[in-house]
């Protein structure tokens, strides 16, 4: 009986953890690709910076990546192109916790190495 419970704990330890372990990553797109209304947003909100690397996110947003003063960020924008968020990348490793936001559980992420 103790082995049952143990391999209980053990399985339902070891599918929640999985979930943490695969990313769909989202497909990294050519400006040839881009909507222009996404190009005009971005230019006009970061007129001098350089996308890096353009994402598409599910067919809802396009991700640039971009090094801003030293620093490798985010920047998100609607299929229309009205900005929806910046954030700064930072590079971690080890055991994290979850945020807690399910709405994004099956949205692609923007993998920026």
């Amino acid at each position: 009986m103790k082995l049952l419970f143990i391999l209980i704990v053990f399985a339902t330890t070891f599918i929640s953890c999985e979930k943490n372990e695969a990313k769909k990553l989202c497909p990294v797109v050519t400006t040839d690709y881009l909507p222009k209304v996404i190009i005009t947003a971005f230019q006009q909100k970061y007129p001098t910076a350089t996308a890096n690397k353009w994402f598409n996110k599910d067919n809802k947003s396009y991700c640039a990546l971009v090094i801003i003063n030293g620093e490798k960020k985010l920047i998100e924008f609607d299929n229309i192109g009205n900005f929806i968020k910046e954030e700064i990348v930072t590079e971690q490793e080890g055991d994290h916790q979850d945020d807690g936001d399910d709405d994004d559980d099956n949205e692609c992420e923007c993998e920026t190495d």
